[in-house]
């Protein structure tokens, strides 16, 4: 592996890179790139990452301008997933439910009773943690699809849960050898429900289905087999040939290039719906022993007591 790749940030962002800062995004030419940035926790997604990403995302929406997003992680890994320490937080956190967002509609509209502490006479109410941190995942990666720009991920070590989800729910994945993707969900006693409807968009069921019951890695070449990953790359290379990739997009006619993403990737009413029931069905099973006992068994680093 090259050197001077592992030191070297993704894309070239300034080093170092600010630790207080768990989301970087900068703009070059027609290109925008996010960096997730919390490489001591393998670049887990926190709430102000995810609060971070979702604004990034709606600002991107109407830019004509960009035309890619290049995604990756800082240090070794792409991300491990949602950082269980934080969601099992017992405060809420406030959301507008006047958010016009298909999915924020459906799940008022389908009567789902995550909601505590409506304002009187406005729409702002409180939401548990551990529902707002999903809730984004689904959010974020429904976003990624409806983008007008290409979305290209460059991947290496580890790829977990959200993390997983994530690069599945990109246009373009990258990958270095050392990718592995964990879908851990039965292990913690948690509905593998949140990820599904956007992994089975790149992986027929079936071809998962094993990985998911059993909690174990997905090698690289497994991922290149099943699609969860579009090509694999040398070791250090991910970033730069995201690069490359963006710019044979860019080398592609602008509207016809959209006009492909919307034919292959706009989400319909079908899989909002999808998306809302798969986020209802997780926050159910998170509330159940199983998953309480399974979350308390990975933060303290013991076996499950089943």
């Amino acid at each position: 592996m090259k050197d001077s790749a592992m030191l070297r940030s993704p894309f070239l962002f300034p080093e170092p890179l600010p630790a207080d800062q768990p989301l970087l995004y900068r703009e070059s030419g027609e290109k925008a790139y996010i960096l997730l940035n919390r490489p001591g926790r393998c670049n887990a997604f926190s709430l102000p990452l995810l609060e971070e990403f979702r604004r990034r995302l709606i600002s991107l929406e109407g830019r004509n301008d960009l035309r890619a997003v290049l995604i990756a992680g800082a240090g070794n890994h792409f991300s491990s997933g949602l950082d269980l320490a934080e969601a099992v937080r017992k405060e809420t956190v406030s959301v507008d439910l006047a958010d016009p967002f298909p999915l924020t509609v459906l799940l008022i509209e389908k009567g789902f009773d995550f909601f505590s502490g409506r304002r009187k006479g406005g729409t702002v109410c409180g939401v548990p943690c551990g529902f707002r941190m999903p809730w984004l995942v689904a959010e974020i990666f429904l976003r990624l699809a409806a983008l007008p720009q290409v979305v290209i991920a460059a991947g290496r070590g580890s790829a977990c849960g959200g993390g997983g989800g994530l690069l599945a729910s990109c246009d373009i994945v990258l990958a270095e050898p050392s990718i592995r993707f964990g879908f851990p969900e039965c292990r913690r006693g948690i509905a593998p429900t949140l990820l599904h409807p956007f992994l089975e968009r790149r992986v027929p069921s079936r071809g998962l289905y094993p990985a998911l019951l059993t909690g174990s890695a997905v090698g690289a070449s497994e991922a290149l087999r099943l699609g969860l990953v579009d090509r694999l790359v040398s070791d250090g290379e991910a970033a730069e040939r995201a690069e490359q990739t963006a710019d044979e997009v860019l080398a592609g006619d602008r509207e016809r290039v959209r006009e492909t993403k919307r034919i292959f990737r706009a989400p319909d009413r079908a899989f909002f719906e999808e998306a809302a029931d798969g986020l209802a069905r997780h926050w159910e099973s998170w509330n159940e022993p199983s998953a309480a006992e399974g979350v308390a068994a990975f933060l303290e680093k013991r076996i499950p007591r089943r």
